[in-house]
């Protein structure tokens, strides 16, 4: 199975972010293996094994304090931090074992944001459910699945801080939730358009294949590979092609449209953290931009501790091709093609699973548990991987359980 892409978020408030591809797919197979918590005394620290949740899950994405992922017979299910409602399970509180999302929703998709999850179903349609703001109905939060009025089949799902997007059928890309920095793209920011109810299209047309929403900002790829943002560009992922000032109360470098990432690499995958962007080329290349303050961007040099721009080439250790990326509130993971996991950048609470006692680490280091995997998502504090088996490791901060453990 192809690695899925993962999901990012922001590690000093609470936030969401999400690397998408289009074409997600589930084989329709017979109901698997129900999820299972399987922990160890202290799993998921610094120098101990990660955390086991067994199941028959085929993708998973980690959000700020939860995770969620999806079985092979198109169920999800979420653990973690859901006093917003982001377990979907109809009630607010945490849980430290899998929960079925409620209802009898198919799945093909599912994503972890900021305070809130979304999904979207085998028949297209959107569903969220957690945190009011990015909820249709602002600001009634939702404990359970709610459909989102959208106009089109939906291809793609972000979810970021406070703000989702959605591609739909046409390639067009639309976005709802907070819209303070210009985030949601539709030419508006501000106080007085600080929240759009409703998915609303990013302007300019533009026909997208991927799209990732970060803390307060949005990236996307063009059907041709080109990377656009828009959004906030305090950390610099727009370079110097943002002429706005947006923000609620000191205003700040922003764009409220599209702009195109100023670089001639073109990527067929995109993912969005905190502050800091990193991209996949069709040579199987990472290339990361943006904020560099814990070492997310991958370079080596501490003198470069503030924005970095252009894009920056990772090298990724050995010469095993990357075929997947997923970045978190400040630190970065990337898959090779034989299922080894690298990551680089704020070691904390240990999430880059290097079993070391480091604060930061500035060039991709492999994890220590040496399993093999077919894809990441890497969450505020805490990063997972899905097995071929089916079963999830999780590592990192497990304040709220998101790490499948009690």
């Amino acid at each position: 199975m192809a690695p899925r892409p993962g999901v990012w978020l922001r590690a000093f408030s609470l936030a969401g972010w999400s690397a998408i591809l289009v074409g997600v797919a589930l084989g329709a197979g017979a109901p698997g293996r129900a999820p299972d918590a399987h922990q160890g005394q202290r799993c998921g620290a610094r120098l101990t094994m990660p955390c086991l949740v067994r199941g028959d899950f085929v993708s998973l994405s980690a959000g700020f304090l939860h995770t969620c992922g999806l079985t092979r017979d198109g169920m999800a299910f979420c653990w973690g931090d859901g006093r917003s409602g982001a377990l979907g399970n109809g009630k607010m509180g945490v849980r430290t074992t899998p929960t079925r999302v409620d209802g009898k929703i198919r799945f093909v998709e599912v994503r972890s944001g900021g305070n809130f999850s979304c999904g979207r179903s085998a028949d297209s349609a959107v569903y969220f459910w957690g945190k009011s703001q990015p909820v249709p109905g602002y600001p009634k939060a939702a404990a359970v699945p709610a459909q989102v009025k959208l106009d089109g089949r939906a291809m793609a799902l972000a979810a970021g801080r406070r703000h989702s997007c959605v591609i739909v059928g046409d390639g067009t890309a639309s976005c709802w939730g907070f819209n303070v920095d210009g985030e949601g793209g539709n030419g508006t920011s501000g106080i007085a358009a600080s929240v759009t109810l409703a998915p609303t299209p990013v302007a300019g047309a533009l026909r997208f294949s991927a799209i990732t929403a970060g803390l307060d900002f949005t990236c996307a790829l063009t059907v041709a590979g080109e990377p656009y943002c828009w959004g906030s560009n305090v950390d610099g992922v727009m370079g110097d092609s943002a002429s706005e000032r947006c923000g609620d109360v000191a205003p700040v470098p922003c764009s409220s449209r599209p702009v195109r990432v100023e670089t001639m690499l073109t990527f067929v995958e995109i993912a969005a953290g905190a502050g800091h962007v990193c991209a996949r080329t069709a040579r199987a290349e990472v290339f990361c931009w943006g904020s560099n303050a814990q070492g997310q961007i991958g370079s080596p040099g501490r003198e470069e501790q503030g924005r970095v721009f252009p894009p920056r080439h990772v090298s990724v250790p050995g010469e095993t091709p990357v075929s997947g990326i997923s970045v978190g509130a400040s630190h970065s993971c990337a898959l090779t093609t034989n299922g080894a996991l690298f990551c680089w950048g704020s070691d904390a609470a240990g999430q880059l699973g290097s079993g070391r006692n480091l604060e930061v680490e500035r060039t991709p280091l492999r994890s220590q548990w040496r399993l093999t995997f077919q894809a990441l998502s890497a969450g505020g504090y805490h990063t997972c991987g899905l097995t071929l088996d089916g079963d999830v490791f999780c590592w990192g901060d497990n304040q709220f359980g998101a790490l499948g453990s009690s």
